[in-house]
């Protein structure tokens, strides 16, 4: 979710509540790609709505990515990228076992 989700005035009771259970909701993303890239990870990002719109169903759009203080969820696919000095010590390590 992103930290607009978190604003929504339907979801402050929500919000008190899980942080009186001792579940406070203490994260979110505005660029999620952007995020995982810094760390090193390479990533795909996509909304609800794209998913069941690309599978033929009828869901509301969520407006794109450029219109600020919209509530977003993702749904993010991501992989490690190995680090430069990763490959090359696993390719002298290889060049060693030989």
């Amino acid at each position: 979710m992103n930290p607009n989700t978190y604003r929504a005035p339907w979801l402050s009771d929500w919000l008190r509540e899980m942080g009186e259970g001792g579940r406070p909701w203490q994260s979110g993303l505005a660029d999620p790609e952007e995020w995982l890239c810094a760390l090193g990870w390479d990533a795909r990002v996509r909304e609800p709505s794209d998913l069941a719109i690309a599978r033929r169903r009828w869901v509301p759009r969520t407006p794109p990515r450029t219109v600020p203080k919209v509530m977003r969820t993702w749904l993010v696919v991501a992989g490690r990228r190995e680090a430069p000095a990763a490959r090359e010590t696993a390719t002298t390590t290889r060049k060693e076992s030989r």
